[in-house]
C-alpha cells in the first residue's frame, strides 16, 4: 500500500497538483445575428489527448476558463469588436472580466509558479513557449471589413466548480459602423461537475 501511495503522490507532484477548470458545454448552436456569424466554444484541454490541447499546444484548462471565438462579418458594413468589454457571469451573480494581454501572462506565470513542475529541467523554455502561445492566440480588438473574419481566445481566471453554475458569456459593444446601434450577444453554458 505504501508503494502505491508514493507512486500516486509522485504523479501528483510531477503533474503539479493543479485542477483544471470545470468543462463548460454550450446550450445553443453557433449564431447568426443580423449578418454576424458567431461561433463560441469553451476550450477543454484536460483529459487524455485532448483535441483542444493539441490545437492550442498547451493545457489551457489548467490555468484559465477560456473560450475560442470566431466571428465573420457578413453585414455589408465595417464592424468594431472590443473583446475586453465581454463578461462571463454565473447564476450566483459573480461577474468575471476577460484578462488582457499582461494579465493573461501574469496569471499564467503565477499559476505555473505554484506547480512543482517548476523544478523540472527545461522549464524556462516551456514557460517562454507557453507565454508566446497565450499572446499569439488571444482575441484582440479590431475592426472587420465586410466579408472578413477574426478568431482568437478569450481568457478568464479559472472558474472553480463551486462557482460554475449556468455560466453566460456576453460579447458586448459589437458596433456596426454607420449605425447607431451597439450589440451585445450572449451564449449560455452548462457546467460539468
Amino acid at each position: 500500500m505504501g508503494r502505491i501511495y508514493r507512486s500516486v503522490l509522485l504523479c501528483c507532484i510531477l503533474a503539479g497538483c493543479v485542477r483544471a477548470s470545470p468543462a463548460l458545454f454550450p446550450t445553443v448552436e453557433p449564431r447568426v445575428s443580423e449578418g454576424l456569424h458567431l461561433f463560441v466554444k469553451p476550450i477543454v484541454t484536460s483529459g487524455f489527448r485532448s483535441e483542444d490541447e493539441q490545437r492550442w499546444g498547451m493545457d489551457l484548462s489548467r490555468y484559465y476558463t477560456a473560450f475560442y471565438i470566431r466571428i465573420q462579418n457578413n453585414t455589408g458594413r465595417r464592424v468594431t469588436l472590443n473583446p475586453e468589454t465581454s463578461e462571463l457571469t454565473g447564476n450566483l451573480g459573480k461577474v468575471y472580466a476577460p484578462l488582457g494581454e499582461k494579465e493573461s501572462i501574469a496569471h499564467y506565470h503565477a499559476e505555473d509558479r505554484y506547480a512543482l513542475r517548476a523544478f523540472l529541467p527545461g522549464r524556462q523554455a516551456r514557460v517562454d513557449d507557453a507565454t508566446q502561445k497565450i499572446v499569439l492566440n488571444r482575441w484582440v480588438s479590431e475592426t472587420l471589413d465586410p466579408g472578413a473574419q477574426t478568431e482568437g481566445i478569450l481568457y478568464f481566471k479559472k472558474i472553480t466548480a463551486r462557482y460554475c453554475e449556468d455560466m453566460v458569456l456576453t460579447l458586448k459593444q459589437i458596433e456596426i459602423i454607420g449605425s447607431s446601434e451597439s450589440k451585445s450577444i450572449s451564449f449560455p453554458f452548462s457546467c460539468a461537475h
